[in-house]
This record gives C-alpha cells, sequence and structure tokens, in this order.
C-alpha cells in the first residue's frame, strides 16, 4: 500500500508548484490562491540530489553493511596496493575463479568464502589469487569501465 501512495505525493507537489507559478502565466488566475498550508508541502531545503545537480559535487553514496546471515570473511581493499602487491615479487602466482552464492558473497571453494568490502557488482568475476598456495587476495575484473578491484586477504 505505500507504494501506490508515493506515486501520487510526487504528483500532489508538481500541482501545488504549477498552481503557485500560474502554471508559467504572469497574469493571476481568478480564484487561484496560494495557501501556507499548500507551501508547507514543498520542502524549501534542497535534497542532496538537487544540491549535486545544482553545484556538480558529487552525491554521498550510501554506506555498504554486510548482511550479517552472510558467512565469510569480510576483505577490503588494500591502504598502499603498490606496496601490497611488491610483498608478493617472486612467489608462485595462481588465480582460481571464485563464484557468487549471494549479493555480496563470493565462494572460493577450498580457498574460502569472502566478503568483499565494497562489494563489486554481482556480475563482475573475481579470482582469488594464491601467492605460494596460500590465499593472498580477491582480484576482480570490470569490464565497463576497463579496472581491476584488489582485495586483501589478511
Amino acid at each position: 500500500m505505500l507504494r501506490k501512495l508515493t506515486i501520487p505525493v510526487p504528483l500532489l507537489i508538481v500541482a501545488v508548484v504549477a498552481i503557485a507559478c500560474n502554471g508559467g502565466s504572469s497574469s493571476p488566475t481568478p480564484g487561484a490562491t496560494l495557501t501556507p498550508e499548500a507551501t508547507s508541502a514543498v520542502s524549501e531545503t534542497p535534497t542532496p540530489d538537487a544540491t549535486a545537480a545544482a553545484d556538480n559535487t558529487p552525491v554521498p553514496q550510501p554506506t555498504y553493511t554486510p548482511d550479517p546471515s552472510l558467512a565469510g570473511l569480510r576483505i577490503t581493499p588494500p591502504d598502499d596496493l603498490d606496496a601490497f602487491l611488491e610483498q608478493f615479487a617472486g612467489m608462485d602466482i595462481v588465480q582460481d575463479p571464485c563464484t557468487v552464492t549471494a549479493p555480496g558473497q563470493r565462494d572460493c571453494g577450498e580457498h574460502g568464502i569472502y566478503l568483499p568490502d565494497p562489494p563489486p557488482a554481482e556480475n563482475v568475476p573475481c579470482d582469488i589469487v594464491l601467492a605460494d598456495g596460500e590465499p593472498a587476495l580477491l582480484l576482480c575484473t570490470v569490464e565497463q569501465p576497463s579496472s581491476l578491484i584488489y582485495y586483501e586477504i589478511p
């Protein structure tokens, strides 16, 4: 029922604004009065989307909270990617594909289940990277735009 009520509210606001602006006409419409009740329905505080559009600042993205019911080790990108990758120089490196078992969860079989934070999109393939046979990182390959996402496995 709430879903049905969300559509008419914006239409009501547009109607109130249209009446307040006289439909773009400079001459007053007989009988049209803008009351305090009508103006209180329109917020004067800009929403983050309206602010971002007006001054081109990015809209804050919601923070990701992993589903507490999902099993797995929470992993994040390394603070210093270059230093992180340098530690694997000279080691035997092997990549194995992982599967998506739930949104935000990657199952890498015998190498573990991981909860990347922030999670890549579900359609983004990820591989477990083993350094000398031990899980070292999760590597996700984004096609558009082409990029790699590294997650450190502690």
